[in-house]
């Protein structure tokens, strides 16, 4: 952004901010509004997501474990046997 322009609205967002003032009134309603806010929020709309995703971290960490101890990978392997009625090329 150019500089002159920056400098421009620097003083205009000052000078805007400078005519603001908040009273008792609207103090007291911004605050009554964020306790409100803060009741409406259930523990168990909070928590939900989070014990959601350690559910199903849980169940794809069990998924795998399974996986990697059933897999037939770690046996013996099958002896190879000779093809017969093929004839060597």
């Amino acid at each position: 952004m150019n500089d002159d322009l920056d400098a421009l609205l620097r003083a205009h967002y000052r000078g805007a901010a400078d005519e603001i003032h908040a009273g008792p009134d609207t103090v007291r309603r911004f605050r009554d509004a964020g306790r409100a806010a803060a009741r409406s929020r259930g523990v168990a709309r909070f928590w939900a997501p989070p014990v959601l995703a350690a559910a199903l971290t849980a169940a794809i960490a069990a998924a795998v474990a399974v996986a990697v101890l059933l897999w037939p990978a770690g046996r013996e392997p099958a002896r190879p046997r000779p093809q017969i009625g093929r004839a060597h090329v």
